[in-house]
C-alpha cells in the first residue's frame, strides 16, 4: 500500500474510533512506542501489516483495529 493511502486511512481509522489524530492514546495500544501521535501509531501499524491472503478493504481494517483494540481490553 503507497504512503498516501496509509495516510489517508490511518485519518479515517482516527475518526472512525473516535480518537483525534494529534491525539496519543492508540500509541501504546498498537504497540507503537516510537510515535508520537495517533496518526503517525496507525500509519506504522497499517504498514506493518502485511495481508496475504486478501485485498483489504476499508471494513477489514477496521476490524482488524477492533480486534486489536480488543485484545488489550479497550474495546468490548
Amino acid at each position: 500500500m503507497n504512503r498516501n493511502t496509509c495516510t489517508n486511512l490511518a485519518y479515517y481509522l482516527c475518526q472512525r474510533f473516535y480518537c483525534q489524530p494529534a491525539g496519543r492514546e492508540l500509541i501504546c495500544l498498537l504497540g507503537m512506542a516510537s510515535q508520537k501521535t495517533n496518526h503517525s501509531a496507525l500509519v506504522g501499524w497499517i504498514e506493518s501489516i502485511d495481508p496475504k491472503t486478501e485485498v483489504p478493504d476499508i471494513l477489514w481494517w477496521e476490524q482488524k483495529l477492533k480486534r486489536q483494540l480488543e485484545s488489550n481490553g479497550y474495546l468490548y
